[in-house]
């Protein structure tokens, strides 16, 4: 009897532990270049085109600002079931005031609240390393600081395309050079930088990315004016080979067939309603 017990006592403990057990994953740091994002995020507005983006950064990339990278997040590198999701829900007061600061200028969000891009990092990503929020959004700092500022330094100077462009491959062995860091993975929207992604094992050292396949892809940062033209709605063919066609109508601007669908229903049933109470 007290040997089923001590044996039970055990497979207790033990399946205590294993709920217990956080499971760290390999890990990429994702940057991304602000007007490119800006560009991606375009929509039509009465046959024009308008960013997306929020007015402040709008107006930055517009006078020359924001030629530097900024994060996009901190990912589990791998499925994400593989990885802890044992973390709480977001609280941003769980983030330190000496955090709040750095944040807001090295990982802001580009077409809205700062907080909402924060939760939607945290809870996506951030739940499955382990961490506390705090030490989540510390290390990301903490990884920009050793990265960001070499590798924005790289592309404003010996890695910068230029006008004629640079293949994804040589631009990748710039940046590693430039930045000390293994093979990066180098993401596009159309013909430009979009995001950078470094890889690191559990120590966080670097470890070359797996999946790169448009290596011989020329690779283009976007002119200082190609928002403010943009936005201007001057004619797309005077300053860049990217078609109308490539953006997307506003969302208030539309009414998709499922919304369609949705608001017909609703028509419907207060009509029977209606009916009823006659």
């Amino acid at each position: 009897m007290m040997t089923m017990n001590i044996l039970c006592s055990f497979v207790f403990w033990s399946c205590i532990n294993i709920t217990e057990l956080v499971i760290l994953c390999n890990s990429m740091l994702v940057f991304q270049w602000p007007r490119t994002l800006c560009l991606k995020n375009m929509c039509l507005v009465d046959g024009q085109q308008r960013s997306n983006c929020k007015n402040e950064i709008k107006q930055s990339l517009n006078t020359g600002g924001y030629r530097r990278l900024t994060i996009h997040g901190l990912w589990e590198l791998g499925k994400y079931t593989d990885c802890n999701n044992n973390g709480p829900a977001f609280n941003i007061d769980e983030i330190g005031a000496n955090k709040m600061l750095p944040l807001t200028e090295n990982f802001p969000n580009l077409l809205g609240d700062d907080r909402v891009f924060w939760k939607h990092e945290w809870e996506r990503h951030g739940k499955k390393t382990g961490y506390t929020i705090d030490e989540y959004f510390g290390q990301t700092l903490h990884l920009y600081n050793m990265y960001g500022t070499s590798i924005t330094n790289a592309i404003n100077g010996d890695c910068n395309p230029g006008t004629n462009g640079m293949t994804v491959q040589g631009f990748s062995n710039c940046i590693m050079a430039k930045a000390g860091i293994e093979k990066p993975k180098i993401a596009l929207f159309k013909e430009f930088l979009w995001e950078i992604r470094i890889c690191f094992n559990v120590d966080f050292l670097s470890i070359p990315c797996p999946g790169q396949s448009n290596t011989h892809v020329l690779l283009k940062l976007p002119p200082d004016d190609h928002i403010q033209k943009r936005s201007a709605g001057n004619d797309p063919t005077q300053w860049s080979n990217l078609s109308v066609d490539s953006f997307a109508v506003c969302p208030l601007t539309k009414i998709t067939k499922n919304g369609a669908i949705r608001i017909f229903a609703r028509e419907l049933i207060l009509l029977l309603l209606l009916l009823l109470t006659l």
